[in-house]
């Protein structure tokens, strides 16, 4: 498996020397390949980093319910003008955004107090490049109690662009309230008695997208809703879209902790996705503990006398886990190099809570630190028969463990 930085993760697609994925245009990739063994340095750095016998890379810029795109050849000056009325001035706690429906994306508008057009130029390459396929977006949101809302929205007809300034004139439109959903999601136990011994409890929140991808969990796509919750997600909405809505919450607790020379953040958390239709949900059990090669450890940065080179065996404690669920082990690596870095190093899937990690998947010594994330989740199609389709609703509980060094 490859992954990228920021919302970009690449994987392999079955065919030996092939791998696909989704990355943004014009995204700085920092790419690892899955077999530390056959690297010899970290693979983390920005820019692309071949993995041996990969000589090139294509990328090709696909969204759900879009059509490939090239990336704009040097010296493209495509600008969009805009002249929008608003239906009302704007107003303190509201935003302002430009986005491109099906490739995401996105500029943030900043007008005058009480101002009643939106007049500005954007060039760039977060409008780059428009094809009949897009549409632009206007949206107006505004923050409130208990919710924030997406409240006024002005969408373009198809439009291609090629060059040269385009202006895009026309009234911004109220968005309708007229939709609801209510989830009970009772979180609030488990919150509290992870907020213990050093982890603070985060608000547990949630937001509602219409996106094209919602089938699959998919939330890049239209902001409409979002707030805190705290036994139940609830909360008004409009949607000027043609896209299905999707639901995504999370919450937990966090800590920070340091191997002297970088420092990281911890998670002790939830999150769901699930369609704006959902009335209940539960979470799939809860990680609680992990033993590596029959070790547990209470403190950070513990050297841990594994042999990386051989087999490594881990087991998983969790809680109340419901059926079907399944286990994500994750090792992430932390450090300070040319800039701060978290990476992963691999992720295992198992319906059964142990694992063996093969031979070279650590790299031991300063300044490497370690930790596991060990997550719980129910919503794959059938994983006893390997097939791990996401199928809304996907509810997952995860602990990252203390830190650690190999000695």
């Amino acid at each position: 498996m490859l992954y990228g930085n920021g919302t970009a993760e690449v994987f392999s697609s079955g065919i030996p020397g092939v791998w696909t994925g989704m990355t943004p245009p014009g995204a700085q990739i920092a790419v690892h390949y899955a077999f530390p063994d056959e690297l010899t340095t970290m693979p983390t750095r920005y820019g692309i980093l071949y993995p041996p016998g990969i000589t090139t890379v294509t990328a090709s810029y696909a969204r759900p319910g879009r059509a490939d795109l090239e990336y704009p050849p040097p010296g493209h000056t495509s600008q969009i003008m805009l002249d929008i009325t608003l239906p009302s001035p704007a107003g303190i706690g509201q935003s302002f955004l430009v986005q491109t429906l099906g490739a995401n994306g996105l500029v943030s508008l900043s007008p005058a107090a009480n101002a009643t057009s939106l007049t500005e130029t954007i060039s760039g390459p977060a409008l780059w490049p428009l094809t009949p396929d897009d549409r632009i977006m206007i949206s107006r949101a505004e923050s409130s109690t208990p919710a924030a809302r997406l409240t006024g929205s002005f969408i373009t007809t198809p439009m291609a662009q090629t060059g040269g300034t385009t202006t895009l004139t026309g009234t911004m439109s109220d968005v309708v309230q007229d939709q609801s959903l209510t989830i009970d999601f009772d979180a609030s136990s488990l919150v509290a008695s992870l907020a213990t011994d050093g982890w603070t409890s985060v608000a547990s929140v949630w937001s509602a997208s219409a996106t094209p991808g919602a089938s699959v969990g998919h939330r890049d796509g239209v902001f409409l809703a979002g707030g805190e919750f705290t036994t139940q997600v609830s909360g008004n909405y409009g949607n000027p879209t043609s896209w299905p809505v999707v639901v995504y919450a999370r919450g937990g607790a966090i800590r920070s902790t340091s191997n002297g020379t970088a420092t990281t953040s911890l998670s002790r958390a939830f999150s769901f996705v699930a369609p704006a239709t959902s009335t209940s949900l539960e979470l799939p059990g809860i990680p609680r503990t992990i033993a590596v090669a029959g070790m547990q450890w209470t403190a950070d940065n513990t050297r841990l006398p594994l042999d990386p080179t051989t087999p490594i065996d881990i087991e998983i404690g969790a809680d109340n886990v419901v059926a079907g669920a399944v286990y994500k082990l994750e090792l992430r690596h932390f450090w300070l190099g040319p800039v701060y870095e978290t990476t992963r190093i691999f992720e295992l899937l198992s319906t059964e809570p142990t694992f063996t990690v093969p031979p070279g998947m650590f790299e031991s010594g300063p300044p490497g630190t370690y930790f596991f994330r060990v997550t719980v989740i129910k919503g794959y199609a059938s994983p006893t028969t390997g097939d791990f389709t996401p199928t809304l609703p996907v509810a997952a509980c995860w602990f990252d463990s203390n830190t650690f060094t190999l000695q």
